[in-house]
């Protein structure tokens, strides 16, 4: 997922949105995996609306692991559940698209003292010691 983020920064400084899309299926893939199925399709709604805008379908590598991840998030919270974060997904602007997958990743910084928004990244901070 780190790496997505990092690529989708540059993508977004230099407007690519090809890259953008690219980069937020790619925070979604890796958000599946650490089990937030929720959050991955919310992510890909966004992506989806976006490739439809550009006319742009899932590169030629990936079409397959792209439509595993789709029907898997089906299966594993439901059609209706599935199709009602999808569409959320698609009402987000791709620059809140962007927002949130970038926000996931980092920490929250506060005067509250507030450390992780993300479950991951506190198993993260506890490797570092």
């Amino acid at each position: 997922g780190a790496s997505y983020r990092e690529s989708l920064t540059l993508f977004s400084q230099i407007g690519d949105k090809w890259g953008i899309v690219s980069c937020i299926e790619g925070v979604a893939a890796a958000a599946f995996r650490e089990e937030d199925g929720e959050y991955a399709v919310r992510l890909l709604g966004a992506a989806a609306k976006t490739r439809e805008r550009l006319k742009s379908t899932v590169r030629a590598l990936e079409p397959r692991e792209h439509e595993s991840l789709l029907e898997e998030s089906k299966r594993k919270l439901g059609e209706a559940e599935y199709n009602r974060l999808f569409a959320e997904g698609r009402d987000l602007a791709l620059e809140a698209a962007v927002s949130q997958a970038l926000a996931k990743g980092q920490r929250a910084r506060s005067d509250t003292g507030q450390r992780s928004i993300h479950p991951a990244d506190e198993k993260v901070d506890h490797l570092r010691g």
